[in-house]
């Protein structure tokens, strides 16, 4: 969680899927309210509520205008449709997978069906016991 704060206040904005937004406002350590930068959630669900400091969007092209508006890189935090909705569009050029020492029996994808994107090893890292990998688009 320390690593995606410092990551997402760096680059200013971020975006968030709905069902990871959902996920994460039921946690008691950690809240996305925390993090000092532009909160995005994507959702088309039709009348979607967001809490006061969020910003609804309903279209990938809608984030990455609010980024730029507001001259921010913009970091994509999941989950899997909206990493997909970003990826498939040829709008991520920076992939960070944390590889974290615990075992999950029926976890998430990070990336939803039909999405293939050929990827460049960049660096390794470890900090602790948590393992990270850094990617950049091809």
């Amino acid at each position: 969680w320390e690593q995606f704060t410092d990551i997402a206040e760096k680059a200013g904005c971020f975006v968030v899927g709905r069902k990871t937004y959902e996920v994460v406002k039921e946690w008691d350590n950690h809240s996305y309210e925390d993090v000092e930068a532009e909160r995005l959630v994507l959702s088309n669900k039709e009348n979607y509520e967001v809490d006061e400091n969020f910003t609804l969007v309903d279209e990938v092209e809608e984030a990455v205008q609010i980024a730029k508006n507001n001259n921010c890189d913009l970091v994509v935090t999941g989950g899997s449709e909206a990493n997909s909705s970003f990826s498939e569009k040829q709008l991520i050029d920076r992939f960070i997978i944390n590889v974290e020492p615990v075992l999950i029996g029926q976890g998430h994808s990070i990336l939803a069906d039909k999405c293939n994107q050929e990827l460049k090893f960049v660096r390794m890292s470890r900090n602790n016991s948590i393992l990270t990998l850094e990617y950049v688009s091809k």
